[in-house]
């Protein structure tokens, strides 16, 4: 399932990557008159979008003033494997995925078809994307060799030149070390002209660029779009690179240089489309460039900078309104009151939003949301809502209209009760809200809502709202999000909650692998915790047992370096492991002498 959230990541990043392409069209068009770097240097923000899954916010981003919140793609109910419902708990159960309720009646048979199915074309997606990148990463490999492959034989006449005795266009191949190779029987100005050309390449790290371009390329192969801006990305390099050889040369040269490209496109042959190499490439339209290029005017060159600076704050950040709320910061609930009273506070309006007539405080409307996602209310759900919050749940399954209602929610894994949330914290415009979802075996998961939201004297309107899966925790702040309060009298204990008896019964009862875990001190806290099965991340050791039974396990999360002790003990007699309560540490020694 990893490769299918690496998979995801990469289509959200594609699907903004693909917004910022359009507008760097645009902009590339406004700037048609302009030097070419100023064009070249727009591809930047694109590269950052396709490539880097965080991005910096500001009020001035594209994404904001469009009023659109980014993608978020995901597989819907990807920890549901319906199958018989009529199975009891303790028969072979997965402890992760639960079967599906039919007695929800927001649940047709015809979704539970659909479910089933979209893991498999997931995964069936997943694999064929990374057979392309597969076969990008080999092309690559080979092309570099076989533009390398013409070096043999070649004369070295200067430091990283080297001339080649054969029909080809000069090219520059390398990444550490890059060299430049020329066809063998240019004159003296054609070789100026054109070691001046590439040496320009190598001092602005044009090969980085095109490295790192077609890196690009490779993950997002599937997108045509992507195609497009590697293909402008090159010509606008090599346009680029053309003017700056003019300026620097004294004097016009543009008809010297321009016949120069002449003869060498009549013997162009390139280095097998190296991707790694770039040479001679769109002969007509660099001669077209280099004839009608005129040294820009200082009024001109400011303006042109000052487009770029705009474009790289509007496209190269998120809109403020879609960070995550941080849990410092906010007003910090530690006992949060739970709102007990009737549906006749609510009035639905036209405009889909919720008049709270008795209700003055923050926390009690944002009461009547968490509620009302415990009991799968999904009329007061999109009631809250503005418009692409409703767009959004709909999208990620959660949202369906059905006739004149919402329907919310899914099968399993959800809340039993309407209760069964925790406001974490909150002030006026954002809130932190966790959701403790069960399956049959018992099993609790964690997810964490963040939530925007603004009001108009007692209107009250979610703006954004964004839901994290907490099943698969490798990082310590990840832990801490989930047990913002710890372990003890907390939804996560499993003898507060009473879950741990009836767990430990079916485990006792079940011939199931994945039962047999809770029997371990060090299984038990990965699986009852939700950590990511995974050592090389997420690292589980259990110590020596305490003198009172206990038995501290060591948790320590790679990406970040935290390291956590988990104290395990067993309230039944041969009975399975519960956590009772963690601690963070500094050090990743921290069992010593059996205790915590």
């Amino acid at each position: 399932m990893h490769l299918i959230s690496l998979m995801q990541q990469i289509l959200n990043m594609s699907y903004t990557g693909s917004i910022v392409i359009l507008a760097v069209l645009f902009v590339r068009l406004l700037l048609k008159k302009a030097p070419k770097i100023y064009s070249y240097l727009l591809w930047g923000i694109v590269l950052f979008r396709l490539l880097c899954p965080i991005s910096v916010t500001s009020s001035f981003s594209l994404f904001g003033l469009a009023g659109r919140e980014l993608s978020d793609i995901r597989i819907t109910e990807s920890t549901d494997w319906p199958t018989d419902a009529n199975i009891t708990p303790v028969q072979e159960t997965s402890f992760f995925h639960e079967k599906p309720d039919n007695t929800d009646a927001a649940v047709t048979e015809s979704k539970t078809a659909n479910i089933q199915m979209e893991p498999v074309i997931w995964m069936t997606a997943a694999g064929f994307w990374l057979l392309g990148i597969c076969f990008f990463c080999g092309y690559g490999a080979y092309s570099f060799w076989k533009a390398k492959k013409m070096l043999h034989g070649a004369k070295q006449t200067d430091d990283h030149v080297y001339e080649i005795y054969r029909d080809v266009s000069p090219f520059v191949i390398g990444v550490f070390r890059p060299k430049i190779c020329l066809p063998a029987g240019l004159d003296r100005q054609e070789r100026e002209y054109i070691l001046l050309h590439e040496k320009t390449h190598i001092r602005r790290g044009d090969f980085l660029v095109k490295l790192i371009a077609f890196f690009a390329l490779s993950l997002h192969w599937f997108n045509p779009l992507v195609w497009i801006a590697f293909y402008l990305i090159e010509k606008d390099m090599e346009l680029s690179c053309d003017e700056a050889v003019m300026r620097r040369m004294q004097g016009d040269i543009r008809t010297a240089y321009a016949q120069s490209l002449v003869k060498l496109s009549a013997v162009q042959k390139r280095a097998v489309g190296a991707p790694l190499a770039f040479g001679v490439g769109g002969i007509k339209e660099r001669i077209k460039n280099v004839m009608r290029y005129k040294k820009p005017k200082l009024y001109a060159a400011v303006l042109a900078v000052f487009v770029i600076a705009v474009c790289c704050i509007a496209l190269g950040s998120n809109p403020k309104e879609i960070k995550t709320s941080p849990l410092t910061g906010l007003t910090h609930q530690t006992d949060p009151k739970q709102y007990t009273g009737s549906d006749s506070f609510i009035e639905k309006k036209a405009g889909k939003k919720v008049i709270v007539k008795d209700l003055s405080k923050t926390k009690e409307t944002l009461t009547i949301w968490a509620r009302a996602f415990c009991s799968r209310d999904g009329n007061t759900i999109a009631a809250m809502s503005q418009k692409e919050v409703q767009e959004s749940l709909t999208a990620r399954g959660l949202l369906d209209m059905a006739g004149n209602n919402f329907s919310f929610g899914m099968s399993s894994p959800w809340m039993r009760s309407e209760n069964d949330y925790q406001i974490v914290s909150y002030d006026e415009k954002e809130a932190v809200i966790l959701y403790y979802a069960w399956t049959s075996d018992p099993h609790v998961t964690v997810w964490y809502e963040t939530l925007s939201y603004h009001r108009e004297n007692d209107v009250y309107c979610v703006d954004f709202e964004t839901l994290t899966y907490l099943d698969s925790i490798c990082t310590g702040e990840e832990l801490l999000k989930a047990c913002p309060l710890g372990l003890p009298d907390t939804r996560m204990d499993y003898v507060f909650n009473g879950a741990g008896e009836s767990l430990n019964k079916n485990a006792l009862l079940s011939s199931s692998n994945l039962y047999r875990g809770l029997f371990e001190p060090d299984t038990a806290a990965s699986m009852l915790l939700n950590l990511l099965n995974n050592p090389n991340k997420v690292e589980v050791t259990a110590g020596p047992a305490n003198e009172d039974g206990s038995v501290p396990v060591q948790v320590r999360f790679a990406e970040d370096g935290s390291v956590f002790i988990v104290t395990m003990i067993r309230p039944y007699p041969d009975g399975i492991w519960l956590p009772q309560s963690f601690r963070q540490y500094e050090n990743a020694n921290a069992v010593k002498n059996g205790t915590s």
